[in-house]
Order: structure tokens, then sequence, then C-alpha cells
């Protein structure tokens, strides 16, 4: 074989066009260094690195390929192209070939998001996302891997931080704020005593683990917050909300459901309004003043876009997450419900009592068509009327049992659909719990912050 020639098959790692195909784009189109370290999750050191180096890892050029919308994978391909085919050449063509492939799908990820923003000024790929995750004076966590800190440190292992004096107790210094970014793809951080189902019966503390980036925020005690992409963080959510072991088109439908309940209101808020609280002013008829009636929703919280447990959606870590949970994101990746050109209100409910609310008399006074009371049977019940505004019709059906998808005892149902925790409940369908009048009145001021006075009736 000509030397020279063969020179032209070294493999893709050891190829000295890849860097120079950086430098030449670089030089031509003034790319901002900083910002595209800052894109590529890299320090601008890395980027210095890239460009003076001689040969890339196929990957780096993969990566720089998505973030600046240039195919400088098909030209690296056209650069190591020989006169005659050969075993390398082949498995060289293949390798690029299938990386072709991922920029297409990636840019096909892309323009649905794009889609999404609803206008051409926003140009992103995979949104990333703030989880609230705990809020404590003291947490204790591992590091899984090697992490850069924020104070320029690395670190690994079991760590400790204290909120003193407003800032960040760490090794010894104090931080207004701390944050630990992983180093490497696998690596992944535990939390201790981790409090999931507030306020509900099975209230208990577990130690969590979660991929991303780990944050300090000070506010009344340390918050922990997730930094991770959205397709991770749904990855965690279905396998939190629901049996990992659920069908696949289950698992499926609650990714493609939680997706759109997480983009609609990131994608469409201003980002300095997207942590406001929000209070909602309500013209009521036949009084003098407005009534303003709080939601707390999960704009109401600060320093992340949604919190980590059932108030937002469950979210417990990657423990849980099964191969078909990861099957179920992948074959749905970028998609959610749409309607009228813009991404639905998707909120849920796990609570069924054999037919759905609309949505305005749940959520919030909007009425979207999409959400209209629904009977979950095929057919109505027989026996039943279905008019529920009618007090007769509310109250039988309520008193009895209807049939319903939901209404179910079968353990080997309960257990393809909901997580261990869920099942120590074992009335679903229809329970009883009584309440005094002092009770409903104080239950009712706590809740509406109105003080509506005695209960008489």
């Amino acid at each position: 074989m000509d030397t020279r020639k063969k020179n032209k098959l070294l493999s893709i790692d050891a190829c000295p066009h890849n860097g120079e195909l950086l430098r030449n784009y670089f030089a031509e189109h003034n790319v901002n260094q900083t910002e595209l370290a800052h894109q590529l999750d890299v320090s601008p050191a890395e980027v210095t690195h890239y460009l003076e180096s001689q040969s890339l890892p196929l990957e780096i050029l993969w990566k720089t390929s998505q973030v600046l919308k240039h195919n400088f994978v098909a030209e690296l391909g056209e650069k190591i192209r020989v006169d005659y085919t050969t075993r390398r050449e082949a498995e060289l063509s293949q390798q690029v070939g299938n990386l072709q492939g991922e920029l297409e799908k990636t840019k096909f990820e892309f323009s649905i998001y794009k889609n999404i923003v609803g206008n051409g000024t926003k140009e992103i790929t995979e949104p990333m996302i703030n989880v609230g995750i705990l809020n404590a004076n003291q947490v204790r966590f591992n590091l899984n891997g090697v992490f850069m800190a924020s104070n320029g440190k690395t670190y690994e292992g079991k760590k400790i931080a204290i909120c003193r004096k407003g800032c960040v107790l760490f090794d010894g210094d104090l931080y207004p704020e701390l944050s630990f970014r992983p180093l490497t793809e696998t690596g992944s951080f535990d939390v201790t005593e981790v409090t999931i189902g507030v306020g509900f019966h099975w209230e208990r503390k577990v130690t969590q683990r979660f991929k991303g980036e780990l944050r300090f925020v000070v506010d009344g005690g340390l918050i922990i917050v997730n930094r991770i992409h959205v397709e991770d963080y749904l990855t965690s959510v279905i396998s939190s909300e629901m049996n990992a072991k659920a069908s696949a088109e289950l698992l499926k439908a609650h990714a493609v459901i939680s997706r759109s309940w997480l983009l609609k209101p990131i994608l469409n808020l201003p980002v300095e309004t997207r942590h406001a609280t929000s209070q909602m002013p309500i013209q009521q008829t036949g009084h003098a003043t407005s009534l303003h009636i709080k939601w707390y929703e999960r704009d109401a919280h600060t320093h992340f876009d949604v919190c980590a447990d059932d108030h937002c959606q469950r979210y417990q870590g990657i423990t849980r997450a099964t191969k078909a949970v990861k099957a179920a994101i992948a074959a749905t990746r970028g998609e959610v419900l749409m309607h009228g050109g813009a991404i639905c209100d998707a909120r849920f409910s796990k609570s069924c009592g054999g037919a759905s609310e609309t949505f305005e008399n749940c959520w919030v006074p909007e009425h979207h068509p999409y959400l209209t009371k629904v009977i979950d049977n095929p057919t109505p019940p027989e026996g039943f009327e279905t008019d529920l505004t009618v007090e007769e019709n509310a109250e039988k059906w309520i008193r009895r049992s209807p049939e319903a998808f939901c209404n179910t005892t079968d353990k080997k149902v309960l257990s393809q659909v909901l997580n261990n925790y869920d099942q120590e409940t074992t009335d679903f369908y229809r329970w009883q719990v009584e309440y005094t009048q002092a009770e409903i009145s104080e239950l009712l001021a706590r809740r509406s912050g109105i003080d509506f006075g005695e209960i008489l009736d």
C-alpha cells in the first residue's frame, strides 16, 4: 500500500484535520470562545486547548457541531477519503455516518424546541432546569466521582455543608453560593435525609442519587438545587410518579404529559418572572373590592424552576429508572401535547372518583377545551346520572361505587402502576374522613388564606 495513502487512514482520534477544522471556522466566524465554553459546559481553557490541539476526539467535534450548528463531522469525512476501499476506511466511514445521523437527529430535536418557543430569536436545544431538592441547615452529601466546585477546586467523596452567617460553610470557608459540576458524564451525587411524600401518610426520609450539577443557595437555610437536562429530569420523574415496570405505552404517555407540564411555563415565561410568586386577581361580582386568590403553584418557588415532591412532580433521583423508562423517554424525546400552536397545560392528578372535573374548577380559572370533564369509563355506568351538577346525582355518585377504570382493588393491576409506598393505601376509590366544624373552619382559613368564620352547616 502507498505509505502516503495509508497515513490517511489514521484513526479518528489521531486525524490532524479535526483541530484544523475548528481553527479555520473560529477565525472565519469570530466565535466567542467564552460563550462556546458555557454552551459546551467546559472551561474556556479547554476550548483553547481544542484550538491548539493537532488532533481531537471525534466526540468533541460532534458536540461542537451541535452547538455551532455547523457540520464539522461531514467536513472531516471529506478529508479522510481515499482512492480505494479498505476495512479501516469502511470502519471510519461508518463512524462518521453514525455521528452524522446523530447530528441530524439533534437538529430535529432543536427544531422541536425552537418551534415550542414560538419565535426564531430563542435558539435552544435541550433546555436545562433547576430542581429544588431539600432545604436544611446542614446537608450531608457524597460526590460519586470528581466534581469541579465554583471555588475552582475539585472534590470527591463524602462532604458536609452548613448554613452559617447567611452563607454556605464548606471545607472551612464561607461562600454566598456554592456549586459542584461533575467532570464526567457518569458522575453523580447522593443526598441524605431527603423528605419525600411531604404531608402524606407515607412521608419519610431517604437517601437519593442525582445526575447533573449540585448547587447550594442560602435562603433561611441551605437550599439544594439540582441543575439537569430536561430529558434526564423526566427519566427520574416517570419512574418516581409511577412504577418503573409499567407497560411501555403507559410510560410513554406519562413522559409526554410530564414533559408538557414542565415545558409550558418554562419556555413561555420570561426568565425574570419565571420564579415570581403568582397572585391572580379575581373579580367577584357583587362585591365592592376584588379578591386576590394566591394559587400555590410551582411558580411560587424561588431559586429553582420546580420542586422535587408531589407539589410539582416527583423527582426522586436516578436509582429507580429502568431500561423500559429510558426507552420510553428516548422514544418520545422532545414530544409535547400541543393545542392551537401552544403547549397544553398538562397538570394532572392521580386521584379519581370515577369522573374528572373541568380544568378551571380545579387549577386556574382558565378554560381549556382539551381539559373538559369526562367519565372514567367507556360508557356511563348503569344506574347513574352523569350530570354531577345536580345535587342528587352527585350524592348518589359519591356515596356509591360506580364502575370505572380506577375503581379497582386488584393488587396486580395496582402494582403495575403504583410505587411501593403508594400501595400502602388501600382505599383509592372511596374513603371517608370526618372533621368537626371547628376543624373545617381552620382548614379553610389555612388553605385559602381567608377567614370565613364559624362553619354552621
